[in-house]
């Protein structure tokens, strides 16, 4: 009798024991699945921004009009390689010459490597696209980039200079480029370009405000 009664208690001691052995496990892997993410979120916290929306003091480009004047910049568009292609009205870029249309490294610092000589005259620049190949389309109200007559619209290679292929024969009248200026530009997936603005007229074809380039 008392045999049977010590039997019953191990028994019951051996699966109290499997109890708690597999309760301890659980109870481990529930543990460490809390503290891994935990350590996730820290992680990713760390990675945000400390001050999400707010000014980037580092980022520090200028663009102006000569001294004490400011000027705006019209289109922005970040490139690829993280570079920012800036155009508008301003004739300095971080104290530096450029007319109408910068390119700043992704620091704010200017890209000396994009060579846009004089840059435009006649006009502000309002508009700008990127084709697939890197060349950039402007428009506006400019007649003239880099000392090249242009009907309110250039063609620029990626480096800055001026891409003479581009809208180099008129059509009715020989006359190129648009008949007024330009205020918009979008550049599709194949390259061709749309184009809006106050123009009548596209290399002396009429065309009322809205033309399609190819």
């Amino acid at each position: 009798m008392l045999f049977n009664r010590v039997l019953e208690l191990t028994k019951k001691g051996h699966y109290l024991l499997r109890f708690l052995l597999c309760f301890g496990l659980v109870s481990a892997f529930v543990a460490v699945s809390l503290a891994q993410a935990e350590w996730s979120e820290a992680s990713n916290a760390s990675e945000m921004p400390s001050e999400p929306a707010f000014i980037d003091a580092g980022f520090k480009p200028v663009l102006g009009g000569g001294t004490g004047l400011s000027t705006p910049g019209n289109r922005t568009i970040v490139l690829p390689d993280g570079k920012i292609l800036v155009a508008g009205n301003f004739q300095l870029a971080n104290g530096v010459s450029k007319n109408g249309i910068a390119r700043f490294n992704s620091d704010g610092t200017l890209d000396a490597t994009f060579n846009t000589k004089s840059g435009v005259a006649g006009g502000a620049v309002s508009a700008m696209g990127v084709q697939s190949n890197g060349k950039i389309i402007i428009g506006g109200a400019f007649t003239s980039y880099a000392g090249q007559s242009v009907g309110f619209i250039a063609r620029l290679e990626a480096n800055g200079n001026f891409d003479s292929t581009f809208n180099n024969a008129g059509g009715i009248g020989n006359s190129a480029g648009a008949g007024g200026s330009i205020t918009d530009i979008s550049v599709l997936a194949d390259d061709r370009i749309y184009i809006s603005g106050n123009f009548t007229t596209y290399n002396g074809t009429t065309i009322n405000r809205l033309a399609r380039l190819q």
